[in-house]
């Protein structure tokens, strides 16, 4: 049984961003997963589905990448680890990683050439699969003090069809 074309857009996505930005640290994280996801991290995952126009093939998944990132490592701003560096360091880290997943998604090419390789069998990250245009949709930032976590969160539609191409 083949993967729902959600899955497989936040796979491919995934991987693109494994490979094309800068992540300072942050491990990528697939799907709203239950398990445990240590930050610094990024985390893509599907909001929606919609058809891009009427009785299509071709459908605009909603795509959601959450950057996270802790603001002073120590956690209890002792000073023990440095937490004046801590926050400095790990601000500077969360602002480039955001915009290295930005220029990433913004290269449409790149993320189009990453997904739909020619060699179905080993180098496309999913198959079955074909990406036609990326379009961002929304940005957004907070902090979330009480846990110390600087977080952005980048809302993407993939326009994409279950076929490979």
């Amino acid at each position: 049984m083949s993967e729902p074309l959600k899955y497989k857009a936040e796979t491919a996505v995934a991987s693109y961003l494994g490979t094309a930005a800068a992540q300072n640290g942050h491990v990528i994280f697939k799907g709203q997963n239950p398990g445990e996801q240590t930050p610094p991290c990024i985390v893509v995952s599907v909001a929606s589905v919609a058809e891009a126009f009427a009785d299509a093939l071709p459908k605009r998944i909603q795509i959601a990448i959450e950057i996270i990132s802790p603001i002073d490592t120590d956690q209890n701003q002792d000073g023990i680890a440095g937490a004046t560096n801590d926050r400095a360091l790990n601000w500077s880290a969360h602002r480039s990683t955001v915009q290295a997943i930005e220029a990433a998604m913004q290269d449409v090419v790149a993320l189009q050439t990453h997904a739909n390789k020619g060699n179905l069998s080993t180098s496309r990250p999913v198959t079955g699969f074909y990406a036609y245009d990326v379009e961002e949709e929304s940005q957004q930032s907070n902090y979330a003090g009480s846990e110390r976590m600087l977080i952005s969160s980048l809302g993407y539609v993939v326009t994409c069809e279950a076929q490979d191409n």
